[in-house]
């Protein structure tokens, strides 16, 4: 079985504290041996977090540049995600143009609340998403209120909208009430939530298998734990091939 991980951090050192460093090749064996065939999402490490927001300036196109380093390394399982910053539109847009020539698709998952910005529905990041969507790209972002992505939804309806993380009870079924009025909603099942039983066979019950993506947020969690998460459920072969792969390929452009 084919499975996409929609929901990586390549470089992120969480267990560099019990001496465990993840290397870019550790990053790949971990998630192959859990049964991920390919992976996305866009690099980020505890040494970037909260900033002065001056610094992503230059940070940034750091990031980015090691998302294309490591897909130019593994062309076959990692799929670049980059981010973007609303204090500086013209290197935000510099490095959107870039990665569209690039072949990329996907922007994030952006984590603004990390990089000195609070809020996806200001004026200057709804223009970026504007240049997101003339270019095709697909976006996965972490928001804090369902609203915001309701409002990117709602502003941009033919651009793929991902929200990341199902959250536990309240905050699901807040997005699944999102995802049924915007059909360009998505929701990855990366973080909290979805190690519940039953919570993903109620999430397809109510707005179909199409509206999910799997996820994990590694290196924050544990691959595997995911993997058996989704199989677990009481779903079809159908539904699980549409969750664990169908579903991003179609989003992100690859062969099915």
């Amino acid at each position: 079985m084919r499975i996409i991980d929609f929901h990586t951090h390549p470089g992120w050192n969480t267990t560099q504290q019990f001496g465990y460093d993840m290397t870019d090749e550790r990053y790949v064996a971990m998630l192959q041996n859990a049964g991920i065939s390919m992976s996305c999402g866009s690099p980020i490490d505890v040494p970037i977090f909260y900033r002065e927001v001056e610094e992503y300036e230059r940070l940034i196109p750091e990031l980015n540049s090691k998302a294309w380093s490591l897909q130019e390394q593994y062309p076959d399982f990692y799929i670049p995600g980059i981010h973007i910053h609303p204090a500086f539109p013209e290197m935000s847009l510099e490095q959107l143009r870039l990665h569209k020539a690039r072949g990329g698709k996907l922007v994030g998952e952006l984590v603004g609340y990390l990089m000195g910005y609070e809020s996806y529905n200001t004026p200057e990041i709804m223009g970026l998403f504007e240049t997101c969507r003339d270019l095709g790209m697909v976006l996965n972002l972490h928001q804090k209120l369902v609203a915001e992505a309701e409002t990117i939804a709602a502003a941009f309806p033919t651009m793929p909208v991902v929200m990341a993380h199902p959250g536990y009870k309240k905050q699901y079924l807040e997005k699944l009430a999102a995802m049924e009025k915007h059909k360009n909603l998505y929701l990855d099942l990366s973080g909290d939530g979805i190690r519940i039983t039953g919570m993903l066979r109620y999430g397809v019950d109510n707005v179909g298998a199409d509206r999910f993506l799997f996820g994990t947020d590694f290196p924050a969690y544990k691959p595997a734990t995911y993997v058996h998460s989704v199989l677990c459920e009481d779903l079809t072969d159908r539904q699980l091939e549409m969750i664990l792969w169908h579903n991003a390929a179609t989003l992100l452009e690859l062969e099915n």
